[in-house]
């Protein structure tokens, strides 16, 4: 019996993300029953001899019905997958029994094989060892049609944020400075479901050497890497606090951090009297152009998650009915919220996709989200629903047991 876990599924809805790419299968030959992967790192400049110690490709691959493809089925294991140093993948539809035009999404990672992330399931790569900082690491995630094509090359994007502490006037430093930065990341990356996930409930403290002697303006202190939300027109809100030697210098709160993007936080990090940060994203470098004026006082971090005002959950025959109030003491700006239907069993099964609102510019501190789940069977069923604010603080909520009986079943 082949074992599978179960719980490393969650229903995510497919959305094209920064992990995404656009790319087609080549009309080789549309008779062929093999498949063919080539993922390659990406070719711009900030593209480092550290980048090209990739040591570890994987590729994961979801069949339409939401399992994932096993590429072994003679053999017994735990988490289906192809794994190698080249990044050349290559499957046989036909052994496997793949329904031609069938849809399926193939995931894939790459990172230095370092023992930092656990890649069982690219649902779910984790920040395996919070002692250790992240190294750098690449995704992608490919939706294609079986009996369409057979050929497709794949560019991976980076799967991280990178925030470089760029300083701000010259100044000597002394032997053994360092910076310490604390904060709290997000410790699960989801490819398939393109977002974050896991906040740590403890700040992370990450110290960062400075090279003694004299420091000149614009240099790049150091850096760290950390996971961010992929999607194009999101950004995950992050605070940090920084501390030169013992002496705390700033809080910067709600820097907005993506993935494939490099964030500058520049200030004066010895210098205790001037909080002047600010962040930056250059255009050319990783991907995208961002500018936001951090302000030039100490700024107090958002860790308020948001509140439910009224909500409810109610059955109308076959349709259940939701009304969710979210609240926010700060801002819900930039946030969003993800609502399930799940049927009350053994198993806890989701009906239908996650329906995910995003909180636009315009959302303020309250939002009322209303909506419908159709459901084809009788039973009991719960909504639950899961919201962020502009700082990425979250809370979860739901209504249990709602009685569904549909009519002629």
């Amino acid at each position: 019996m082949k074992r599978f876990l179960s719980c490393a599924m969650c229903a995510a809805a497919v959305c094209l993300a920064a992990c995404s790419q656009d790319e087609t299968f080549e009309q080789v030959n549309a008779d062929s029953h093999m498949i063919s992967f080539r993922a390659s790192l990406p070719q711009d400049a900030m593209m480092t001899k550290a980048d090209n110690n990739v040591k570890r490709y994987i590729m994961q691959v979801v069949k339409p019905d939401g399992g994932w493809l096993d590429f072994d089925p003679s053999e017994e294991v735990e988490t289906p997958r192809q794994t190698n140093a080249t990044g050349e993948f290559q499957i046989d539809g036909e052994a496997l029994g793949m329904e031609i035009g069938g849809t399926y999404t193939a995931l894939f990672w790459a990172d230095y094989d370092d023992g930092v992330y656990g890649t069982d399931w690219l649902n779910w790569v984790s920040w395996e060892d919070t002692s250790k900082p992240m190294t750098m690491a690449y995704c992608s995630k490919l939706e294609f049609v079986y009996g369409e094509g057979t050929e497709t090359d794949i560019v991976l994007k980076r799967a991280v944020a990178q925030v470089n502490l760029k300083q701000n006037s010259a100044y000597i430093a002394n032997a053994g400075d360092k910076i310490t930065v604390s904060y709290k990341s997000y410790t699960a990356f989801n490819i398939l479901g393109s977002k974050v996930d896991g906040l740590a409930n403890e700040n992370i403290d990450v110290e960062i050497g400075i090279t003694e002697g004299d420091i000149a303006v614009d240099t790049n202190l150091g850096q760290i890497l950390t996971f961010a939300t992929p999607v194009a027109d999101q950004s995950t809100m992050m605070s940090f606090t920084f501390t030169y030697n013992d002496t705390k210098i700033a809080d910067v709160a709600n820097v907005p951090l993506k993935a494939n993007y490099q964030t500058n936080i520049k200030g004066n990090f010895a210098q205790v009297t001037d909080y002047n940060f600010s962040t930056s994203t250059d255009d050319g470098e990783w991907g995208g152009s961002q500018d936001v004026e951090m302000g030039s006082e100490e700024t107090t971090p958002d860790t308020a998650k948001p509140t439910f005002g009224e909500c409810s959950a109610t059955a109308d025959g076959a349709t259940i009915n939701y009304s969710i109030e979210v609240n926010d003491e700060t801002s819900l700006n930039g946030g969003r919220i993800e609502i399930h239907l799940k049927k009350n069993d053994s198993s806890w099964t989701q009906i239908g996709e996650t329906v995910t609102v995003n909180f636009d510019e315009q959302t303020g501190t309250t939002k009322t989200v209303t909506g419908s789940f159709t459901v084809t069977t009788s039973g009991t069923y719960i909504v639950d629903w899961t919201a962020w604010d502009a700082a990425g603080n979250e809370e979860y909520k739901n209504v249990t047991d709602i009685v569904v009986t549909v009519a002629g079943e």
